[in-house]
């Protein structure tokens, strides 16, 4: 049932790719070529891009029904081929080693097979042989080199999963419903993820651990027949697929809580062999098959903006396609030449580099007065490419202000204590690693007026004895958070004392009051404290007022008792002391 759909799709792209205007392309720098042209060979593409940033590529030749293989060796194409047994519809991955893994169909039994290059010939074993089998099937590697394949029971109407384990194979079925296109991905923790062709439906599924999570993504009409899934780094899903009912190739990601779509092309019959590709900051490349103009596009997106061009409209070109992206950001894309040649083709180019997105969000907010004296400034940025920043500072207290910080990494910058009451001005140059730069907008904010610190408190003895010392506490606050001065007058006729600087914690300070025979020597005496911050602004006088209460002369107490034991004698000595003792007992 499947051989007729291709077969009638074909003739369809066939008969409209000269029945509409060509769609006007806007074209990058790509490099195209043909790989090979040895008989009809272009079908069922896939690419993959080794840790040297070179493409490897299987695919199908349909001259002489063999599964090939084509590797760039940094200065020519070199090609094998794995299976001579007629087998198509193929996906490759690469592993640690760089060694090449293929899932792929094989039509004249009907079975999914698997080959991996050893280092020194191809490992072929057949994964699934129970039925029609594998004749949509994707591979992908988890980070043991383990393949791990997602595919179609055409007997049964199952989707199915394959990992390998050691020597031997595991199987699942994931769903029980008749499936077209499948494409696997797999997370940071090892973990596949599906997107597939079931009930007419774009659908998806995901292991948890323990089983599948299955969802339909999109049930409006027919839609995603072809579909390409990427996980991110966040683990997240993205896929690319084709509606059917509208002829657009549309993507849809995972928030986190949902779905969000958006269509990516719509003009024209679109969607069919799209392959997708998640680029630096997880922006998705997708390259795809416009069966109107029989072209090969390309469209990826800068925040919610698709930028679409045409890759290749020599002929009729764009069928099979497959992308990958070098960590030197170098897109590589393969795909079929289609009739009458069928030629392997490929395309490469580097994704042109974004300058960083314009420096926003100030802190302080631009024009914003009654700013901290103490207050960092900072900012937010970020680069469409995800590439790293840096950024320049320039901050001063003129209108065009000077450099003070270059090639910094953080989004905040501390210019140490501003002046009160001063007007500022700043902005923010960012670049990325390849050179781009953007300047930001001219911010400015004031600062506050200067505040005087609070009255301080002081506590301490009230009533105290000549010539002896003593401990007072001097606590202060400054709303600004300055240091501060404390000014002490003893009120004993000593010099004024200041102490200094200090935190907004308070001081302890001893004195020694002047004695009885001192010239300072008061029965009373007042403390005056004040504040002073850093920039001489002065608080209030606070006082403290403290007494010296006079010694109590007692009488002697051995004559007043000698009196007591000789009444009649001196009688008014007798008289003076009973009225001295009454006075002060």
């Amino acid at each position: 049932m499947k051989k007729i759909q291709s077969l009638f799709i074909i003739i369809f792209m066939i008969m409209t790719a000269c029945a509409f205007v060509s769609y006007a392309k806007a074209d990058g720098n790509w490099t195209i070529e043909t790989v090979d042209s040895d008989g009809l060979v272009g079908r069922d593409t896939s690419i993959a891009v080794d840790s040297n940033n070179r493409p490897h590529i299987s695919y199908y030749d349909s001259t002489n029904a063999k599964l090939k293989y084509a590797k760039w060796t940094g200065s020519s194409w070199d090609i094998t081929t794995v299976d001579n047994a007629g087998d198509s519809y193929t996906s490759i991955a690469l592993d640690s080693s760089n060694y090449p893994h293929i899932s792929y169909w094989d039509g004249a039994n009907d079975d999914l097979k698997y080959a991996k290059w050893t280092g020194s010939s191809w490992s072929i074993e057949t994964v699934d042989s129970a039925g029609d089998i594998g004749y949509q099937n994707s591979l992908v590697l988890d980070s043991n080199n383990k393949p791990h394949i997602s595919y179609s029971d055409d007997t049964n109407f199952y989707l199915k999963y394959a990992k390998k384990t050691g020597s031997s194979w595991e199987y699942d079925i994931v769903d029980a419903i008749i499936i077209g296109c499948t494409s696997i991905d797999i997370d940071y923790n090892n973990r596949a993820h599906i997107s597939y062709f079931g009930g007419n439906h774009l659908k998806y599924a995901k292991w948890t651990g323990s089983s599948w999570s299955i969802e339909t993504v999109n049930s409006t009409g027919q839609v995603g027949c072809w579909n390409s899934i990427a996980v991110d780094s966040m683990n997240r899903p993205h896929i690319s697929y084709n509606d059917y009912n509208n002829f657009d190739l549309n993507y849809a990601q995972w928030t986190g809580s949902s779905w969000e779509f958006s269509t990516v092309d719509s003009t024209g019959y679109l969607g069919w062999d799209n392959s997708l590709v998640l680029g630096p900051n997880n922006q998705p490349h997708i390259s795809y098959f416009d069966a109107t103009n029989a072209d090969l596009k390309y469209a990826k997106r800068n925040g919610s903006t698709w930028t679409i061009e045409t890759v290749d409209s020599a002929g009729n070109v764009g069928e099979y396609t497959s992308i990958a992206l070098g960590s030197n950001n170098q897109l590589h894309i393969s795909y079929s030449a289609g009739y009458p040649n069928k030629d392997l083709k490929y395309a490469t180019c580097f994704i042109p580099n974004l300058p960083p997105n314009k420096p926003c969000n100030p802190n302080p907010a631009d024009g914003a007065t009654g700013v901290s004296v103490n207050a960092d400034i900072s900012w937010t940025c970020s680069d469409p490419d995800g590439d790293p920043l840096t950024y320049d500072v320039y901050f001063g207290s003129s209108s065009i202000p000077p450099l003070v910080s270059s090639a910094q990494s953080v989004t905040y910058y501390n210019p140490d204590t501003m002046n009160y009451n001063t007007q500022y001005y700043w902005k923010i140059v960012a670049k990325d690693n390849h050179g781009a730069e953007n300047t930001g907008p001219l911010w400015s904010f004031t600062t506050t007026n200067n505040k005087p610190p609070n009255k301080p408190a002081i506590s301490g003895p009230t009533s105290v004895k000549a010539g002896k010392t003593y401990t007072y506490s001097f606590v202060a606050s400054d709303p600004e958070g300055d240091d501060i001065w404390y000014h002490i007058h003893w009120g004993d006729m000593t010099d004024e004392e200041t102490y200094g600087p200090c935190p907004n914690t308070g001081i302890d300070v001893t004195h020694k009051w002047p004695g009885k025979k001192s010239d300072q020597y008061m029965d009373k005496y007042t403390i005056w404290a004040r504040a002073e911050d850093t920039y001489g602004q002065k608080s209030e006088w606070a006082t403290l007022d403290v007494i010296t209460p006079r010694n109590k002369a007692l009488p002697d107490i051995f004559l007043i008792r000698l009196l007591n034991r000789f009444p009649n004698t001196f009688p008014l000595f007798r008289c003076f002391f009973s009225n001295f003792h009454a006075f002060y007992i």
